[in-house]
């Protein structure tokens, strides 16, 4: 058979049209197993990579919010000193307890008024128990008498003793003089008699009482 000169044969065979024009399908080509084996290598590597990623941006999430909360918390619990023109008196932050007033006894509210009593009636406290007055005193060519008057709310049973030094115009000590009760009973009245002797004498003053 003549062909013309501008047909040329297909390089490889043509598949015969099924009836009705569709082409028949062709087989699907397989890959080779060196390239199933390098496309499995890079998919593993890629997982791997991605998971290390993934893991890599929790981490950093953590401890961001780890250091937000810990800077949070030393804030919190730190006191930054609040700036003053001038320093404030310090001031005591707890009110301090009232001590209770001491309740005072039947018999020491008795001796306060008695003391206030005698006070006002120009009577002084020598001892403990005794209190005095001077009385006027007595002279004559020879001596002079300090008259002392004194008395006891409880007594001395015993004896009271007194002595007193005498005194210049210049207030000087120039001797002494004393006397005794041989006792004195509850708030009795008596008077004891100083004597000097020495014409320089200008006062008396007491230094020793002694109730028994």
């Amino acid at each position: 058979m003549h062909l013309p000169n501008d047909f040329h044969a297909p390089a490889t065979p043509q598949p015969l049209a099924a009836p009705g024009g569709a082409l028949p399908a062709q087989p699907k080509k397989r890959l080779s197993r060196g390239k199933r084996i390098g496309i499995g290598v890079a998919i593993f590597v890629g997982v791997v990579f991605a998971v290390n990623m993934i893991v890599g941006i929790t981490l950093a999430l953590t401890t961001a919010l780890q250091a937000d909360d810990t800077k949070a918390t030393v804030q919190s619990t730190t006191k930054s000193p609040a700036p003053s023109a001038s320093p404030s008196p310090r001031r005591p932050t707890d009110t301090p307890t009232a001590r209770p007033k001491p309740t005072k006894s039947a018999q020491q509210i008795a001796d306060e008024k008695y003391a206030a009593e005698m006070k006002k009636a120009g009577w002084k406290q020598i001892d403990d128990d005794v209190w005095s007055r001077w009385d006027e005193g007595e002279s004559d060519m020879f001596f002079y008498t300090f008259k002392l008057r004194v008395v006891s709310p409880t007594g001395c049973n015993n004896s009271l003793y007194v002595k007193g030094s005498l005194l210049d115009q210049g207030g000087t000590v120039i001797g002494f003089a004393n006397d005794v009760l041989p006792g004195l009973a509850a708030n009795q009245q008596a008077v004891l008699e100083l004597t000097s002797y020495d014409d320089n004498a200008a006062s008396i003053q007491l230094d020793e009482v002694s109730c028994y």
